[in-house]
Parts: C-alpha cells; sequence; structure tokens
C-alpha cells in the first residue's frame, strides 16, 4: 500500500521528518511518498525524512486562476465576514497600509473595504456562506487539476492520502 503525504510548506514536510512516519510506516511495509510544494522541490530533497519518496504536487493557483477565483473569494469572504468580522476587518485594515501616502485613498479603500464586509456578512446571515462554498467545491471538482490528481494517485497505488 502506499500512503501519500501531501506537504504544502517545508513546515508540514518538518513534522513528517520529526514524527518520523516513513520509517514508522515502512517498518509496517507501507511505501510513503510525499508530495510537496514544486517550488520547494530542489530543498525539499535535500532534507526529505529517511525512507520517504520526495514528489512534486501539482502545478496549480487558485488565486490566479479566473476558473475558480470568483467561486472562491464568494465562498471565503462570505464564511469570513459572516463567522469572524473582526479577524477579516483587521486583516484588510493591515492591508491598506500601501495608500499610507495619501489619506483619502487609503480612506476610500478601508470604506469600500467596510461595504464589502458588510454585503458578505449579509450574505452569510442569509446562508450564502454555505450556498457559495459548496458551489466553489463544484468548481473545483470540474477543474482539470482534480483529474490529473486522479491519474497520480492511481499511478502511485495510492491506498490513503
Amino acid at each position: 500500500m502506499t500512503i501519500v503525504i501531501g506537504c504544502d510548506s517545508f513546515l508540514a514536510l518538518r513534522n513528517v521528518r520529526n514524527g518520523d512516519l516513513g520509517h514508522r510506516l515502512k517498518e509496517q511495509g507501507e511505501r510513503v511518498v510525499v508530495l510537496v510544494d514544486p517550488q520547494q522541490y530542489e530543498g525539499s530533497l535535500d532534507r526529505a525524512p529517511r525512507d520517504v519518496e520526495i514528489q512534486r504536487l501539482l502545478p496549480f493557483d487558485p488565486y490566479h486562476d479566473p476558473g475558480i477565483q470568483p467561486a472562491m473569494y464568494r465562498a471565503y469572504m462570505a464564511r469570513k465576514a459572516y463567522y469572524d468580522p473582526k479577524t477579516l476587518w483587521t486583516k484588510v485594515r493591515a492591508s491598506s497600509t500601501g495608500n499610507g501616502r495619501s489619506p483619502l485613498r487609503r480612506a476610500a479603500s478601508l470604506s469600500l473595504a467596510r461595504a464589502k464586509i458588510a454585503y458578505y456578512g449579509w450574505a452569510g446571515r442569509m446562508g450564502r456562506a454555505q450556498v457559495w462554498r459548496q458551489e466553489f467545491a463544484q468548481v473545483l471538482q470540474q477543474h482539470p487539476v482534480v483529474t490529473e490528481y486522479e491519474t497520480m494517485l492511481a499511478d502511485l497505488d495510492a491506498e490513503l492520502v
């Protein structure tokens, strides 16, 4: 059986290494494959835990994919604005410091952000957070990267991900 672990950062890979998962699972006859960020592949090879195969995650950036980004943004904003508006507002306020040279631009930017948070908070109260999250999941399931991952996991003979 092959166990596949996806690590999106060195921190996750460190947890695999510190837990000695490769060695522990190999003792039970398991093959352990760790998928890492393609941009961190070389460094991950250098720091690979023993008894673990390192391979690349498929390149995928939902933030810059026009087929996914709008649905992801709507789902994220409705969830955050409804369930955790204080954290969202803190994050928005901190990111608006780039307009520090122009107090008028910063005020306009913060006003727009406040209006968006109010709108998405209202949408969350109306039940749209869950609906939009389900819509995002459906959009994501239709993305070509899903088929590529299905093929990759079949080729690895993965039984546990």
